[in-house]
């Protein structure tokens, strides 16, 4: 058997460990393996590297972020899938297993129905990953937890910071990943378990969270933060970067992107959001972006992520050998308590997950306690320090 796989999309700081586990598991199966360099870019141009026999050597993926075989877009995959696939024929690939979010899914889908359409019996398999979250139909996608626990800890501080400038700084708006997801922005509702007073009390307020899954008014929003500054003196704010008006409309965007992820790329509604508090209520206040450390963040791997990413690897590869194709594999959980986690792996058919978004459910988005036992054990609550308070 011969197989080609390929890492598509952004990368996640666990993107490599789903291709060490994948390749381990193919080298064990003694099956002839290539690796696709460059995601869609390789396919089309038939960028295909020899990897038989090497995963022994490869153990160095398991703990290091980015992208081994070169991930990335290619604006213009649908307009030469043909060309993919006949690279694919030529090369005598009898599999094709692609690691990637929902938009890589469809171009999965893509080469699946192009390679029906000539003839041609190729078995592809998805492997997920995405930081988003928003892969539909499993508990969680590798990427998420590890981007999670950084953020969590990234916000816990600059919440500890933004005490310590009480009677300057009033207010600070902080905004992270997420274009149609607040699955990131949500763990900032974990915030009150880490701040702690000497009694080990929650001392902290809740903080002023913002999904791109609800509109937000302005009007409405300026008078939360009023409200919460004349009651506590203080607030943080966290935003996901797709936050829309309620016309529907970005708030802001960093520039365009036409034909590629989405026809722009999305950045600065903190800043603008910041801008508005400035100028309409006179607080000062500062803006922070976490940007693109949220997935490379080596130092925010998390085990548990890790571990899943090489699972998923070693489903897909499994998938492969026992005839399926057209499917993506996946995880869902086996218990609802935090203490209990377990997760066991699923099958999904492309079809149903290609290019969908999962965004949070009207009942997620309260961030209630079931949600926050859903999320406690992805983040690693247990290793994460909490902070306690002077009684003063």
């Amino acid at each position: 058997m011969r197989v080609a796989i390929g890492q598509f999309g952004g990368p996640t700081v666990v993107l490599n460990a789903s291709l060490y586990g994948a390749l381990a598991a193919l080298d064990t199966a003694k099956v002839t393996t290539f690796g696709i360099v460059g995601g869609g870019t390789g396919l089309t141009t038939g960028y295909f590297a020899p990897l038989s026999g090497m995963s022994k050597d490869l153990a160095w993926m398991f703990e290091t972020p980015g992208a081994a075989l070169v991930a990335g877009r290619d604006a213009d995959f649908e307009e030469h899938v043909d060309i993919a696939v006949r690279n694919l024929h030529k090369e005598g690939i009898d599999g094709l297993l692609v690691i990637g979010g929902n938009g890589t899914m469809a171009l999965a889908e893509l080469v699946q129905r192009e390679a029906r359409a000539q003839g041609y019996p190729l078995a592809v398999i998805g492997i997920p990953k995405t930081i988003d979250n928003d892969i539909i139909g499993v508990d969680h996608t590798p990427g998420y937890p590890s981007a999670a626990h950084f953020v969590l800890k990234a916000l816990r501080d600059l919440r500890q910071d933004l005490k310590a400038m009480v009677g300057f700084e009033k207010v600070r708006v902080v905004e992270v990943m997420g274009r149609h997801t607040g699955w990131l922005a949500s763990v900032a509702s974990l915030l009150p378990y880490l701040i702690l007073d000497r009694d080990g009390v929650q001392s902290v307020p809740s903080t002023l969270i913002y999904l791109p899954e609800k509109s937000l008014e302005l009007k409405d929003f300026l008078d939360d933060v009023k409200c919460r500054v004349n009651q506590f003196g203080q607030t943080l704010v966290v935003v996901g970067e797709g936050v829309r008006d309620t016309s529907g409309r970005y708030f802001t965007q960093a520039g365009v992107d036409k034909g590629r992820a989405a026809d722009v790329i999305l950045g600065g509604v903190g800043a603008q959001l910041a801008h508005h508090i400035r100028t309409e209520l006179g607080y000062q206040t500062r803006y922070e972006n976490l940007g693109l450390l949220q997935r490379c963040w080596s130092e925010s791997s998390m085990s548990l992520d890790r571990l899943e990413a090489k699972l998923l690897g070693e489903e897909g590869v499994k998938a492969l050998l026992h005839g399926e194709s057209e499917r993506m594999v996946g995880l869902v959980r086996t218990s609802t308590l935090a203490s209990e986690y377990a997760v066991q792996p699923i099958r999904l058919h492309l079809g149903n997950v290609a290019g969908k978004d999962r965004q949070m459910t009207p009942k997620e988005q309260l961030l209630d306690d079931q949600f926050l036992e859903w999320l406690k054990p992805l983040v690693g609550m247990e290793h994460i320090q909490s902070y306690h308070t002077l009684p003063v």
